[in-house]
């Protein structure tokens, strides 16, 4: 038996990545209801508790739930998925905050004559926000565009996504200061449009 994930007594293999069976997807899914029908109150209520709304933490339940079943179909056998679940979930609900939140951070370095932005704005305001950025990001020269989505969408650091674009980490932080400079002068002008 092969153990994943740094020796973690959660997770366990018995066969290497080979195409789902019918009897893998079937187990999967009897899996992911079993754990959806006994601890799914339990998970929503864990991803509340972290700070997400109702809508978010619904999404990080079925995120986790979508993730034990893909693990499950390809043949992963996980010795305790409830644990698992819960996990994962919290993993899913911390990258959501790190997300919302290098989106405000990246708003307040790009528009520094407006003063600070505070954290607790409203989530329709910073939905807003975030879509008005990226609409402005998917302008930027390809390039650009592929550092900032790979940093801040992906959250890479500039060493990963150099090396999946194929430069080097230091051309990597140009094209982000780049996008940045070009990032500063169109939010200027659409805010105080």
């Amino acid at each position: 038996m092969r153990t994943l994930a740094g020796g973690s007594a959660l997770m366990r293999t018995t066969r290497g990545l080979e195409t789902a069976s019918a009897v893998d997807v079937a187990r999967a899914d009897a899996t992911v209801e079993q754990v959806d029908r006994d601890h799914g109150q339990q998970l929503f209520g864990l991803a509340r508790r972290s700070g997400l709304s109702d809508a978010e933490a619904d999404d990080a339940v079925q995120d986790a739930l979508l993730r034990l079943w893909l693990e499950v179909r390809s043949g992963v056998d996980i010795l305790e998925p409830r644990a698992w679940t819960l996990q994962t979930l919290y993993h899913v609900a911390m990258d959501r905050h790190r997300v919302r939140r290098r989106a405000l951070d990246t708003i307040a370095r790009l528009t520094p004559g407006r003063g600070v932005v505070e954290r607790r704005r409203s989530v329709e305001s910073d939905a807003a926000d975030r879509l008005s950025l990226w609409t402005i990001v998917d302008r930027l020269p390809t390039r650009q565009r592929q550092v900032l989505y790979l940093r801040y969408k992906a959250d890479l650091t500039f060493d990963q996504l150099a090396a999946i674009m194929g430069i080097t980490a230091s051309a990597a932080r140009a094209h982000a200061a780049f996008a940045t400079v070009r990032l500063r002068q169109a939010l200027g002008e659409e805010w105080q449009s």
